[in-house]
């Protein structure tokens, strides 16, 4: 049996940093901890931040010294609940890259290296600066390219919806009843500006749901640079997991976001973890200690109880109830009734059919059907 492991992320703290300078590592990996214990510390534009332990085990951190930036998302460290880890659960947990590096010319007497996260790179391009523009600065963030040119207003002709922080601009992905869902959720929220759908089956321009469609899937670099920079994969590939979880892979490589979106209705637990791209619908429950990957879809009624681990692109259909302590392997589906009693492991790649009961684990591939 795999051992259960815990992420332990970077978590946005503050409005406007983009990236935070680890301050302190404060255990070694491979050592024991305690649930609670502090296992490092870093620092925003604004305070120090402890990082708890949020559970009992081994930590083992990421690639990372004290006196890096990370970007937010960034995964720190896991919690094993035995000794030892392959390196490539960090690689295939990880929801997010890394602030890029971008080395200055020392000629314009700025640093020698800088920091820069995506977002604010993207705002340098727009409006034709460089990084020499930000002299003396080791880390650039967003709010810093937005500051500099309100400053320098007079001297700049610029969009002033691409230089608000308070709202993002997000597209949906498909067009179809999924798609309704996530787009109420969404206009459930201030947080996002829906830009529209995107979708290779319609035409450019046509109405769905009181919203265009602004292209297909070809066009998705070309809108990330218009300034859509969040997403929601708007389709569930009941039984072509792999279309979903090839697409989720696209976006983040070229540099789009996708958040976590969650009804006003579902109820998720405070100490439940998760990566990014889910999708929690209507009146879902999840417990206490869940840990969620990246890309899965709890869907409307679902059940989701105590310690309970879904790794990525898994799907758990509407009614669907799993008891403690169980384990859902990659692209598996649950399907709408189905019960799945405490402790069981589902493998990789498994089905299991409406009303099923599991009482037993699953090797990968399984199917489960009347």
């Amino acid at each position: 049996m795999a051992n259960r492991m815990i992420p332990i992320y970077i978590e946005n703290k503050t409005v406007n940093d983009d990236v935070y300078l680890i301050q302190k590592i404060c255990e070694t990996s491979g050592s024991e901890v305690a649930k609670g214990d502090v296992v490092a510390t870093f620092e925003t534009s604004k305070s120090l931040v402890d990082v708890y332990a949020p559970e009992s085990g081994f930590i083992y951190y990421n690639d990372i010294t004290e006196g890096e930036e990370v970007g937010v998302g960034f995964l720190l460290a896991v919690i094993s609940d035995a000794r030892g880890i392959d390196r490539k659960w960090f690689d295939s947990y990880s929801s997010n890259k890394q602030v890029s590096i971008q080395k200055v010319d020392k000629a314009t007497g700025s640093d020698t290296e800088v920091r820069i996260s995506n977002a604010a790179k993207k705002l340098l391009l727009d409006h034709k600066l460089s990084i020499a523009d930000f002299k003396g600065k080791k880390i650039i963030r967003t709010q810093d390219v937005i500051d500099h040119v309100n400053s320098n207003a007079a001297n700049y002709t610029f969009n002033h919806s691409i230089l608000s922080d308070s709202i993002d601009r997000i597209m949906i992905i498909g067009a179809g009843g999924h798609a309704r869902m996530c787009l109420e959720i969404l206009q459930q929220t201030s947080n996002y500006e829906v830009a529209g759908f995107v979708d290779s089956a319609l035409q450019k321009g046509t109405q769905v749901h009181c919203l265009q469609v602004i292209g297909d899937e070809n066009e998705l670099e070309y809108l990330f640079k218009t300034g859509i920079t969040h997403a929601v994969i708007g389709f569930s590939a009941l039984h072509k997991p792999a279309i979903r979880q090839r697409l989720y892979d696209k976006l983040i490589n070229i540099g789009i976001s996708l958040p976590n979106i969650i009804h006003k209705t579902a109820v998720v637990e405070p100490s439940v973890i998760m990566g990014s791209g889910n999708q929690i619908m209507a009146g879902a429950i999840i417990g206490s200690d869940v840990v969620i990957s990246d890309n899965c879809i709890l869907n409307s009624g679902c059940i989701v109880s105590h310690d309970c681990i879904l790794s990525d692109n898994v799907h758990v259909a509407p009614g669907a109830i799993l008891a403690g302590d169980v384990v859902v392997g990659k692209n598996s589906l649950v399907g709408m009734g189905v019960t799945v009693y405490m402790k069981v492991r589902i493998g990789e790649n498994c089905i299991i059919y409406n009303g099923k009961n599991v009482f037993e684990s699953l090797l990968p591939g399984a199917v489960v059907k009347n």
